[in-house]
């Protein structure tokens, strides 16, 4: 019941793991230096959608920007992050990622990058969810609902190893700070209008 590209290809270890994902690729396609050493390479916001297709495709990944970071081992990936659903990680941070071989492997709470036709190259804490065979994707940022993600739909998951980002961390976490002060002064206010009283008259 094992594909000779399997057996020819892959480690016997990571063989459950295709059979109960058999849409994922057989060979994960991966770049190296010239002395051998495994890139990392970096798939920007702008190249996502091509990955989806192409992330399989050895001249595809060949084409994409690649790194090193020698504190790092394994097959690792890059992917820019867009948008402030993981807040505090700002959009346009960069987390480097280790690929995940087998669904045993994810652990629940932790952050991952899934790859899959329908929701594209996304950014999430992953939960198990065995009764609807898939995982529960969850924000950091409370505005996002959580929504789901079977796992016949996943072509590629990457672990959280790192990430790089450039502003200042005291900059993100005092904006995050008066976000939330705003928010709470917001919600106050609506408190107050649905009282029908006017704050300015509230005693401290």
């Amino acid at each position: 019941g094992v594909s000779i590209e399997s057996l020819l290809c892959r480690r016997l270890r990571t063989i459950a793991w295709e059979e109960e994902r058999p849409g994922w690729p057989r060979v994960v396609a991966v770049t190296v230096d010239a002395q051998n050493r495994p890139n990392i390479e970096l798939v920007r916001t702008r190249a996502a959608a091509g990955y989806i297709d192409s992330f399989a495709d050895p001249e595809f990944i060949s084409e994409l920007p690649h790194f090193q970071l020698p504190a790092l081992q394994g097959r690792l990936r890059a992917f820019e992050i867009e948008g402030d659903s993981m807040l505090p990680l700002e959009s346009g941070s960069i987390v480097v990622c280790r690929y995940v071989e087998k669904i045993t492997d994810v652990k629940d709470g932790h952050c991952y990058v899934a790859v899959s036709m329908r929701d594209g190259v996304v950014y999430k804490r992953l939960q198990q969810d065995p009764k609807r065979n898939g995982f529960v994707c969850r924000s950091d940022n409370a505005n996002y609902p959580a929504f789901a993600l079977p796992w016949n739909e996943v072509r590629e998951l990457w672990e959280y190893q790192a990430h790089i980002a450039f502003r200042d961390p005291a900059a993100i976490h005092q904006n995050l700070l008066e976000e939330k002060i705003e928010e709470i002064r917001k919600n106050v206010a609506d408190l107050h209008r649905q009282y029908g009283e006017s704050p300015s008259k509230q005693s401290h």
